[in-house]
């Protein structure tokens, strides 16, 4: 038993004095406490903004207070024990920092509490308890004595970094007789949903009263790896579906392209001509925990688009000597080359045809590469000119009459 069981007047006295001197130090004793890591803790490559504090709600002694360094967050939490085996002294905690997607511990970065931090002589040294290395502290289940103050705990741990996944050790930490009689002598101290613990509370004087938490969010953490799985190539004035995989957070993609292509939600267009290049990249939006997380850009080239010709039959027909026009066109939007394979019967000049005499005109039509499209195939056509059948010419050369 502590002497302020076996003496309460003194135990009263004590109180006294220790809330006076809450009242003379008052703020410069919360800097004084928190010189060590007296910074508002922010992440590596992100940020934990302290928002909460969360306390138990009994007992006296003075407030004192740490913050974790810079982007750690609270994983072990402890203290050491008066000899009796009912009160606890000097409370201390442990920060490690976050590996850069916030997802575990990665080096510890400091410790909270010495002397200063309660001072009841005859100390028994307890082992203190620790989340495992996905989960930070966010809370504790105080074990109170009758008269408030706090001489056990149940720390509880939530996985990093949205402390989700809560649990609560079964193990007391401290004095088992504490608060097990009566569930009255519990109470819960909780840092907020999508919170961990980056820093300590605690009141104390020669022993300690009560205990507690700075709570944060952290934000920012880095996802995983982004990375575009859509084709490295796009057919000259096409469209292609884009695709990502990777990220941390659940929320869709979004692409982005800059060169000689456009993108509308998740459809890549070829503007530029066959040759140019996009760069495309994808970027899984952020949440309260996580940054966007954009991919290494993929280059998508763009290459040339078949070429087909289509070339109409131009049906037998008698000789005129009236030229006519084929019908043909290309893919490409540029009308084909038309050759007579037939010199003696027709001739071609574009798309027209003269006819020289009866007999079969054979035509290819044909268009070669360009800059955005490939050659096309050739395409061959022919009818048969037949001679006009007329007779009743009278004289020689120089006098022919008739029709």
């Amino acid at each position: 038993m502590p002497p302020t069981l076996l003496f309460p007047r003194f135990r009263m006295k004590r109180r006294v004095f220790r809330m006076r001197r809450v009242i003379v130090l008052g703020g410069v004793g919360l800097v004084a406490f928190a010189v060590l890591f007296a910074n508002s803790p922010t992440a590596k490559g992100y940020s934990i903004s302290n928002t909460n504090e969360v306390v138990s709600t009994t007992g006296g002694g003075a407030y004192k207070r740490a913050d974790c360094p810079t982007g750690s967050v609270v994983y072990q939490v402890g203290a050491t024990g008066f000899s009796s085996g009912t009160a606890l002294t000097r409370p201390n905690m442990q920060c490690a920092d976050l590996t850069l997607n916030g997802a575990t511990h990665n080096v510890v970065t400091g410790t909270v509490g010495d002397s200063t931090w309660g001072g009841e002589a005859g100390n028994t040294a307890l082992t203190s308890v620790r989340c495992t290395s996905n989960q930070a502290v966010v809370g504790a289940v105080m074990h109170k004595q009758s008269n408030g103050w706090v001489s056990g705990f149940q720390l509880m741990c939530g996985s990093i970094p949205r402390g989700d996944a809560r649990s609560t050790t079964s193990t007391v930490f401290g004095w088992s007789n504490a608060g097990t009689s009566s569930p009255s002598q519990r109470e819960t101290v909780e840092c907020p949903t999508g919170m961990v613990a980056v820093g300590m509370v605690a009141y104390v004087g020669s022993i300690m009263d009560r205990l507690g938490f700075r709570c944060g969010t952290i934000s920012g953490a880095d996802q995983a790896t982004v990375t575009v799985t859509s084709a490295s190539s796009i057919t000259f004035g096409s469209t292609l579906a884009l695709s990502a995989t990777g990220g941390t957070t659940t929320s869709a993609f979004t692409f982005a392209a800059t060169g000689g292509c456009t993108v509308s939600g998740t459809t890549l267009t070829a503007t530029g001509n066959a040759g140019a290049t996009c760069s495309v990249t994808a970027t899984r939006p952020g949440d309260t925990n996580y940054a966007a997380k954009a991919s290494a850009v993929q280059t998508v080239t763009i290459q040339r688009a078949a070429n087909t010709i289509s070339f109409t039959d131009p049906v037998d027909r008698v000789w005129s000597a009236t030229p006519f026009n084929v019908v043909a066109s290309a893919t490409s939007n540029v009308a084909p080359t038309i050759t007579s394979n037939t010199p003696s019967v027709c001739s071609t000049s574009g798309l027209t045809v003269t006819m020289l005499s009866s007999g079969t005109c054979s035509l290819t039509a044909s268009q070669a590469i360009s800059t955005n499209y490939t050659a096309a195939a050739d395409v061959s056509q022919s009818f048969v000119i037949s001679a006009t059948g007329r007779s009743g010419f009278v004289g020689n050369s120089s006098t022919l009459t008739g029709t």
